[in-house]
């Protein structure tokens, strides 16, 4: 083995495996909750915020872009599936990444504020007070949120409240 302290060796490795590494976590979160254990999915967070880090560090915006969409994805807020564990973590590791790597997501604030902005109808939604299309748009009341929207912002709005005292 050769060790090397220069970050720049760094780049090419990631260069090389980024798609193989997009693949093989994707897959792990595509799998049946059953069949992926919970240490297995934070593992893959912590896959996911890192190759974050290092193609923002690194100005790969094709890169981060993958990442950050694939993990907005897995956050199903803007889907109709039932959420999960998992999707509750991957709408955690999307906030920490802002918050961490903020300065560096360029383009893929995007991503971000579209989460953020869907738990916040979510939750406003679940918790009964009245969403913007409500007030402007009484006649489309209730949306396309459904049973799925007021279960999403109380499973998403529990973990996170009991979080974020830490």
């Amino acid at each position: 083995y050769h060790s090397s302290r220069n970050v720049e060796h760094a780049r090419p490795m990631f260069e090389a495996s980024w798609c193989a590494l997009l693949a093989s976590w994707t897959s792990v979160m595509e799998e049946s909750a059953d069949d992926v254990p919970d240490e297995l999915v934070g593992l893959v967070m912590r896959g996911f915020a890192n190759a974050v880090h290092i193609a923002a560090e690194f100005g790969m915006q094709t890169e981060r872009e993958a990442f950050v969409t694939m993990l907005a994805k897995y956050t199903y807020l803007d889907s109709a599936k039932t959420m999960g564990q998992r999707n509750i973590e991957a709408f955690k590791t999307i906030i920490s990444l802002a918050l961490t790597d903020g300065n560096h997501l360029g383009s893929s604030w995007a991503q971000v504020l579209k989460c953020l902005s869907e738990f916040q109808r979510l939750h406003m939604i679940g918790t009964g007070a009245k969403t913007d299309a409500s007030i402007f748009f009484p006649a489309a009341r209730g949306g396309n949120s459904g049973a799925n929207g007021l279960a999403a912002a109380s499973a998403l709005a529990s973990p996170l409240g009991a979080n974020s005292s830490e």
